[in-house]
């Protein structure tokens, strides 16, 4: 393998959240005659991230240092880390499995929010 191929492989197993994902919205019920409905893609960019010790559904979450507005940062020891993406407008949450890692940074900047770890 080659050194870029690694650093790339490396990358990928420990990205962090899509900084925007494209979702289509659709009615959960019908609207009255009157009314017509356009559906379109919509981009959703990243709002929020959890970071938890074990998969979400068991609700563990791990404290994160946060940095004003600027930034949060996760230094989660030993746990075997998940993440949870959400998006703005959206109720679509992405979850990973992420496995041991070193640190995890969240920087909110609107259309332009970020999150990775490292090992």
């Amino acid at each position: 393998m080659s050194v870029y191929a690694a650093v790339l492989a490396t990358a990928l197993q420990f990205a962090g959240c899509p900084p925007s994902i494209l979702d289509q919205q659709s009615l959960a019920k019908p609207v009255p005659p009157q009314w017509s409905v356009e559906v379109s893609l919509g981009r959703r960019h990243l709002a929020r991230v959890w970071v938890y010790d074990g998969p979400p559904a068991q609700l563990k979450i791990v404290d994160g240092i946060k940095r004003g507005q600027e930034w949060t940062e996760w230094r989660p020891g030993e746990a075997d880390v998940w993440v949870e993406c959400r998006y703005q407008d959206s109720g679509i949450v992405l979850a990973r499995h992420l496995g041991k890692v070193k640190s995890c940074l969240f920087v909110p900047r609107g259309s332009g929010a970020s999150f990775d770890c490292s090992n």
